[in-house]
């Protein structure tokens, strides 16, 4: 190539060079923004369900005669699968779409936890649907119990058609570690009474079977699935101890979870922690002798055992009081009746 036509070929790149447009600096890509709600999958095949038919409007009590004695009227379980928040949480607000017949009700209870670590206790959404748990979660669950009339047929079941869980705007300083007041392990004298009832049904859908282990416990706080073992205490007797599951709510009262403290109890936060309002009303007369029916109280229960855990596990013969140990875990604890 000449001397000119080289030149000219320099001028023409030189030229293309300026004309073209300057390179764009890299911009970070801003990171997604975190979830601020979730809806709970009412259609879930993968949810523990009990009494519960499907619609096109949503969820409701399948058979109105079926009965807990926990609940005045028919009555339907739905836990749904949990949701993973992203982040640890410890207040949420609910929002659910519900018809609800006069005499009817719907209680919306929320649990979570962290990876490796047990369930916080439930926690119902009461009022304007705000929940806040003992401790930041990043893992939260959100159980339906749909309770009918006590005579309403299945026409007037309540139906569930939509439940949304948001994260609240304010979040609290987290209080307590792992497991709220699950984790920390009590021992309280309880009286304690036999169930029985087999053939019927439990606060989470359990049919009772003869010689059974499970408890109940007065609050639906620890009340575990059918089935499950996240709520678990340990019943001693004479030397005999067993560890059995939380299956139903009682004896007497539905909303009594005396051990915890008198900040986190849901009521009669003036007694002592540790006393259950039967033995209070029993023993002393609190809240002039009644439940919170409004039933005089026969006796100062606070547990009620099913016959397995009663005659197999603790050889007991008769109503009697027992040392109750409410357990922070499911791991390394004694599943058996002995000594």
């Amino acid at each position: 190539m000449n001397a000119p036509r080289r030149r000219l070929l320099l001028a023409l790149l030189a030229a293309t060079a300026l004309l073209a447009p300057p390179a764009m600096a890299a911009v970070p890509v801003p990171a997604p923004e975190a979830e601020q709600s979730w809806r709970f999958d009412l259609a879930s095949p993968e949810a523990k369900q009990a009494n519960i038919a499907h619609g096109t409007q949503g969820i409701t009590i399948n058979d109105p005669k079926l009965r807990t004695p926990s609940v005045r009227g028919s009555f339907g379980v739905y836990t749904a699968p949990a949701k993973d928040l992203g982040r640890p949480l410890t207040a949420f607000t609910v929002e659910r779409r519900a018809t609800l017949p006069a005499g009817s009700r719907l209680l919306v209870e929320l649990r979570g936890r962290n990876a490796g670590e047990p369930w916080t206790e439930w926690r119902e959404a009461a009022g304007p649907g705000e929940v806040i748990l003992p401790h930041a979660v990043t893992e939260l669950q959100v159980r339906l119990t749909l309770e009918g009339a006590e005579q309403a047929s299945a026409a007037e079941a309540p139906t569930v058609s939509d439940v949304v869980v948001r994260a609240a705007d304010k979040q609290p300083t987290s209080s307590g570690g792992p497991g709220g007041a699950m984790a920390e392990q009590r021992t309280y004298r309880i009286f304690a009474t036999r169930e029985g009832l087999v053939g019927g049904v439990t606060a989470n859908g359990h049919v009772i079977q003869e010689r059974d282990h499970f408890v109940a416990l007065p609050s639906r706080r620890m009340l575990a699935g059918d089935g499950g073992d996240e709520y678990r205490v340990r019943v001693c007797y004479q030397g005999r101890c067993e560890t059995a599951p939380v299956w139903d709510v009682g004896p007497w009262n539905t909303a009594d979870d005396y051990w915890n403290t008198a900040s986190r109890r849901e009521n009669w936060n003036d007694l002592p922690q540790g006393t259950p309002e039967a033995e209070a009303a029993y023993l002393d007369g609190y809240n002039d002798g009644r439940d919170e029916f409004g039933r005089r109280v026969q006796n100062a229960a606070g547990l009620d055992l099913a016959d397995g855990v009663f005659w197999d596990g603790l050889g007991m013969t008769d109503n009697d009081w027992v040392d109750l140990t409410f357990l922070p875990t499911v791991d390394d604890v004694d599943s058996g009746g002995g000594k």
